[in-house]
């Protein structure tokens, strides 16, 4: 099982068959997914599968799922060794944490009780009290939207949306702006005031950003994003012939 404040998964599997590869990478791609849901500090996450001496790399986040090609980590002992020291010393934003949102407490969720987050936006900070909606994390490749309720230093109470934005769409209090503009336009100052009635009022908003930049999925692929491809369903093919595969 994957908890809260894990940095990835693994999978290991001695068979070379064909099931026994599709059956792996059904399992750590379920993992990258089940700790992008459960926690909303990541902005991607690593994964490691090995079957018999083939390893592969894997990394995740809201945009993209890559792999990388395989190779015999018993011959090439040397670059396992350096995979695992690099895991072990990269910080925490170049392991794929959100270094604007933390957990607070450490709660037993053996006995309901949830976890609870600290956020900052616009120089404001805000601490989660409920979980509006968060179904939408459970997508894999998505905008994985989180609604909570919060507070802020005095106690307020305000709502937060958390969204992975496309880079071509503007921000909601944008869209509400050009909206109001044209209320006020075509109907009238009244109208707008009675509008506005039934609508949120934004406080603040803020891309994330890491190291000084504005975080996108180019800059957590280092600029290696492939752009000829199209999201597709991924679909695991269970095979009718259980012969030994060749290498993957």
């Amino acid at each position: 099982m994957v908890q809260g404040g894990c940095s990835g998964g693994a999978q290991k599997k001695a068979e070379e068959s064909i099931a026994a590869r599709n059956d792996n990478i059904a399992k750590i791609i379920y993992s990258l997914q089940h700790v992008l849901a459960l926690d909303p500090c990541r902005r991607f996450t690593f994964g490691v599968k090995m079957q018999n001496r083939q390893l592969r790399v894997w990394i995740a986040c809201r945009g993209v799922l890559r792999t990388t090609k395989p190779y015999d980590y018993l011959k090439d002992c040397k670059g396992l060794v350096r995979l695992f020291i690099a895991f072990a010393f990269f910080s925490p934003t170049a392991l794929g944490w959100d270094a604007t949102i933390k957990c607070i407490n450490a709660p037993d969720l053996s006995k309901g009780e949830k976890r609870q987050y600290e956020t900052k936006i616009s120089d404001k900070v805000f601490t989660t009290l409920a979980t509006l909606a968060d179904y939408a994390a459970e997508s894999f490749i998505s905008r994985a939207t989180r609604v909570w309720l919060v507070k802020d230093g005095n106690g307020k109470e305000y709502v937060l949306k958390d969204v992975w934005l496309d880079e071509d769409r503007p921000p909601e209090h944008e869209i509400r702006k050009a909206l109001l503009s044209d209320v006020k336009r075509v109907c009238g100052e009244e109208d707008l005031e009675r509008f506005k009635r039934h609508m949120l009022t934004p406080l603040c908003f803020e891309r994330v950003q890491v190291d000084g930049r504005v975080d996108t999925t180019n800059g957590m692929m280092n600029g290696k994003v492939p752009f000829n491809f199209s999201p597709s369903p991924l679909k695991i093919v269970q095979p009718t012939n259980y012969d030994v595969a060749a290498p993957m």
